[in-house]
């Protein structure tokens, strides 16, 4: 800990590709583990703690930021196979980042069309079973899977988000950290309109919903967001002249 200075617990922290909520709540672990550090005797009593002197991006107040059906569409298009389980997991099951980058093929019950999140790598070791709708599993069963281990890991998801040529190809022209799960909860809210239900699915609380997701999407935006398929995709792709990028 004596060789880690404000600068590189902010760069490490900024660079994690971690919303900025999750890079506040490490920055608050690690300012305790400093200051057990201290009591303990490990560090001196003039040290002055590290965490005190980061400066992070602030947490954003209000609505979080939502993909538009059309943009997941175009998203889709330039998706690789070995990344199609991550994304629609995210987009139409509502698991976290660090629960997909856990979840392996046997998270995936594909006879009975069903996926789960178990105690050992849910949030709060709370488990549930993530949203299940048809596109779900119809994506899933283009998906390239690993012989072993998750479905995706952290260092690949880092390389999804920082591709901004690829992703400037289809008119996008950048990356929110977790939009898809955003969206996922504001999505799923509009079309079912209850709130234990996604809360539920999300594996978030009432609170954090109210607070984030209410009245963000539409219920008509909802419908056609649980209804994108690899079909619909493929017939977007052709309209707009993309479908050479199409490697699924």
């Amino acid at each position: 800990m004596k060789q880690i200075t404000p600068q590189s617990l902010e760069r490490r922290l900024r660079e994690s590709h971690f919303a900025p909520y999750t890079q506040h709540k490490m920055l608050a672990f690690y300012r305790t583990i400093e200051n057990f550090a201290k009591k303990q005797r490990y560090l001196a009593d003039d040290h002055q703690t590290i965490a005190d002197r980061v400066t992070l991006m602030a947490i954003p107040e209000g609505n979080y930021p939502a993909f538009t059906p059309e943009q997941l569409m175009r998203f889709f298009i330039v998706v690789k196979p070995k990344e199609l389980a991550y994304v629609a997991t995210m987009a139409f099951g509502g698991a976290r980042r660090n629960e997909c980058t856990q979840m392996t093929k046997e998270h995936f019950n594909f006879e009975e069309k069903t996926a789960h999140v178990d105690r050992v790598i849910a949030k709060r070791t709370m488990p549930r079973h993530i949203f299940n709708p048809d596109c779900l599993f119809e994506w899933l069963k283009l998906a390239t899977f690993p012989e072993h281990g998750p479905i995706m890991t952290e260092r690949k998801v880092g390389n999804i988000t920082r591709d901004v040529a690829k992703l400037r190809q289809v008119g996008l022209a950048g990356w929110e950290d977790n939009i898809l799960r955003h969206s996922f909860l504001s999505y799923h809210l509009a079309a079912f309109q209850n709130p234990h239900n996604t809360a539920y699915h999300g594996g978030t609380s009432i609170k954090m919903l109210s607070k984030h997701y209410v009245a963000l999407v539409s219920k008509r935006a909802a419908e056609e967001w649980f209804n994108i398929t690899p079909i619909a995709v493929r017939d977007y792709a052709e309209k707009q002249g993309l479908t050479h990028l199409i490697h699924w």
